[in-house]
């Protein structure tokens, strides 16, 4: 699937378990409103733990996930995941595992917003996103890196600013390159 791709919308029905085999997927959880805040970000080679667990118990998608680059995806159908589930250890270890990860990702993030400035915040993010690209940089806009935190795109520019000031990222049109923002 190509950046940009929707792959699953909250309310869609999951009839299958997806295994990212390349690139990197966004999940966000989406109010009524329509505003979308960052919940974690699947990367490389690995389970979505979320689509798993919501095919193996039958229930509807309760979140966005975006495709953040170009994507290949491997899909387990719910009978074949509901088959490995019951006989196959190593299977349900994996999706057990996946769903402790993802749930500890979302507390990760939930303790930023609630408990850390958005300097601090904003690292994190960054760091996360520099280590997708090989020259760590990061080729997101003020506003869609702020549409993704759930804050002001005025509040990320401020911040970037202060940042740029202090020799931790260069500010480029659309780019940001990562020096140094260790959280």
């Amino acid at each position: 699937m190509p950046k940009g791709s929707i792959v699953l919308s909250p309310g869609d029905e999951v009839a299958s378990a997806f295994i990212l085999n390349k690139g990197s997927v966004k999940l966000f959880r989406v109010s009524e409103s329509g505003e979308r805040h960052l919940l974690y970000l699947l990367s490389g080679d690995c389970l979505c733990a979320l689509s798993t667990l919501t095919t193996l118990v039958g229930k509807k998608n309760v979140i966005l996930a975006e495709a953040e680059s170009n994507i290949e995806v491997q899909v387990i159908s719910r009978e074949e995941a509901s088959r490995l589930f019951v006989e196959n250890e190593e299977w349900r270890t994996l999706v057990l595992s996946g769903v402790l990860e993802s749930w500890q990702e979302t507390m990760q993030m939930l303790d930023q917003v609630a408990f850390n400035p958005l300097q601090h915040r904003l690292k994190q993010y960054l760091a996360l996103h520099a280590g997708l690209s090989e020259r760590q940089i990061v080729q997101k806009s003020h506003a869609e890196i702020a549409e993704e935190l759930n804050v002001s795109r005025e509040a990320v520019s401020r911040v970037l600013k202060v940042m740029e000031k202090d020799d931790a990222v260069h500010l480029g049109h659309g780019s940001i390159k990562v020096i140094d923002v260790n959280p």
